[in-house]
């Protein structure tokens, strides 16, 4: 139990944990004050999510797009880049969205933490998941024309077809002006490309009468 609360799996359930806790509380407490009257609030519940949404924006922007995560903490990615600003925005907007929604009950309170909370670590969970998406899919090759390198191999016509991308790239490269060109590629043929040019012993190819330097890019 110890290992999963420090290790990676628990950063992904503890918040969560912590967030359920404080509704499912506060919707215990609310249902034991049995308050008369008790009127809708969800957009009061809306003012809360959008603060916790709005507070890892603002420490993301604040850390890194500010650069002040690596001036204070020395740190270029990573939790210190971000949440310490996220935090204290998010300490700052809690009271002010308490005052604005004129709500004192603990019930009420423990409720809107709880859903804050949440949508706080929920951006951070999206963000983490579309950069693993686009860090994936962000595979390129670059082809360049060379004059005689001293290492390359032959490539056939018939290895060519193998490699539609590769191929595609060398015929954008004879097309350009100056020789290059760079192209997205599938991760999965992008690894296809690699390994081939690996197991040559070389990144230099021979294509008819044309010799081309082709370079694998992971942005």
């Amino acid at each position: 139990m110890d290992n999963l609360l420090i290790g990676p799996l628990g950063m992904f359930y503890v918040p969560f944990l912590v967030g359920i806790l404080a509704i499912c509380l506060g919707i215990w407490h609310e249902r034991k004050k049995k308050e008369e009257g008790r009127r809708r609030r969800g957009w009061k519940y809306l003012m809360f999510s959008v603060i916790g949404i709005l507070s890892f924006f603002a420490g993301f922007y604040l850390g890194d797009e500010m650069h002040l995560g690596y001036t204070i903490f020395k740190s270029s990615g990573g939790p210190l880049t971000i949440f310490p600003f996220a935090l204290i925005i998010y300490t700052l907007l809690f009271p002010v969205g308490l005052h604005i929604s004129r709500e004192r009950s603990l019930g009420f309170i423990l409720k809107v933490f709880g859903i804050s909370f949440l949508f706080f670590f929920l951006t951070f969970y999206g963000l983490m998941a579309y950069g693993a998406h686009e860090h994936y899919y962000a595979k390129y090759i670059s082809v360049d024309k060379l004059s005689a390198p001293s290492d390359y191999l032959n490539l056939t016509e018939e290895e060519l077809e193998k490699y539609p991308s590769l191929k595609e790239a060398i015929e954008l490269a004879n097309k350009s002006e100056n020789g290059r060109a760079r192209l997205k590629v599938h991760p999965d043929e992008w690894e296809r490309i690699g390994n081939f040019l690996s197991e040559k012993g070389s990144h230099n190819i021979k294509v008819g009468n044309e010799y081309y330097g082709v370079g694998l890019i992971c942005a």
